[in-house]
């Protein structure tokens, strides 16, 4: 690896210049500090844990969505439908556009239902 191009900035306080970034031939990035094509074809461990983490946080919404479904669906088959019912409510409130949103509202209404709440279970 050699030295391509410095930058310098003269410093208004001692007067001696300031490096401000040096491009190593090789090294994978540009002056723009960003890595060139070239890095994410040498590095693909590194690359694929950078996707990875980009994503991450809604791989851990879509998870809480189906856990806080599961969980309504487990209290409802263990016949606590009072508890299924607010499960389902909870669900609805916070993900209303869930694909299970629809079989949430099935489970609600089975689960007053069975709670002999009849005119909350009308749609």
């Amino acid at each position: 690896m050699q030295v391509v191009r410095e930058g310098f900035a003269l410093s208004s306080n001692t007067g001696s210049d300031i490096p401000l970034y040096t491009i190593v031939s090789g090294s994978g990035f540009r002056g723009s500090g960003m890595p060139d094509s070239r890095w994410f074809t040498e590095q693909p461990c590194t690359a694929l844990l950078c996707l990875v983490l980009l994503f991450c946080p809604a791989i851990a919404l879509a998870d809480q969505a189906d856990d806080d479904f599961k969980l309504g669906v487990s209290l409802y088959r263990t016949q606590r439908y009072e508890t299924a019912a607010g499960s389902f409510e909870q669900f609805l409130q916070k993900y209303p556009t869930h694909p299970r949103a629809n079989f949430a509202r099935l489970y609600l209404g089975l689960s007053l239902n069975s709670i002999e709440r009849y005119s909350e279970a009308r749609p």
